[in-house]
């Protein structure tokens, strides 16, 4: 049932992608509707959308567009990936991972040394203490975290909707093995996307 589940977590990682565009404004409906099942053409819409402002700091930035637009090329090489090139990937975001996790004190300092001394003037603003304030960082970081695991996540599965959902491509049902790394790490995935659905819970909330 190899090829069955890795469908349905191609399927979960588009509709995460889909709610995380919507919630966080950066993609309409129609938008993202237009994205098709190809998840990381969602990707693409946020970057391109989030480049322009970015490049003012790193120009270099606007290569992330071409490289991820090329990806798509290489739709049949990334979907047989072996187990040790996919955890190549899941290692660089878990550095990610750590790096923003680390970040978290310093984060909750900064905001507070900021919005802290303008709080006698905030008279008709809720209350706001410390306390609140790094109740609601801790609430953004993961929603940070979020979209690196989403696009990851997008860039091992997204070949798969095709090969999944019909047996006359290029990869077979029966050819869905342990040895293809997407399905060798479809556990760790589907523990890094709950992670990621409970941060984007707060979107709601």
């Amino acid at each position: 049932m190899f090829a069955l589940s890795t469908y349905h977590l191609q399927q979960c990682v588009e509709k995460a992608t889909k709610a995380y565009l919507i919630g966080m404004g950066m993609g309409t409906v129609e938008e993202v509707i237009g994205i098709g099942h190809d998840s990381l053409q969602g990707h693409l819409l946020y970057a391109k959308k989030l480049l322009p402002m970015l490049a003012d700091i790193d120009p270099k930035l606007n290569l992330i567009l071409s490289q991820v637009e090329e990806l798509d090329a290489k739709r049949l090489e990334i979907a047989r990936w072996s187990s040790a090139k996919v955890e190549g990937e899941l290692r660089t975001f878990g550095e990610v991972d750590r790096v923003l996790q680390a970040m978290i004190p310093q984060m909750m300092k900064l905001a507070w040394n900021v919005i802290g001394p303008q709080l006698p003037n905030m008279q008709d603003s809720p209350r706001l203490t410390q306390r609140s304030l790094d109740k609601q960082m801790k609430r953004a970081v993961p929603l940070l975290q979020a979209p690196q695991f989403l696009f990851i996540a997008s860039l091992l599965t997204f070949p798969h909707e095709s090969f999944t959902r019909y047996p006359d491509g290029a990869i077979k049902p029966g050819e869905y093995t342990k040895s293809m790394g997407v399905v060798a790490h479809t556990p760790e995935l589907i523990r890094r996307m709950e992670r990621a659905l409970r941060a984007m819970c707060h979107l709601w909330i």
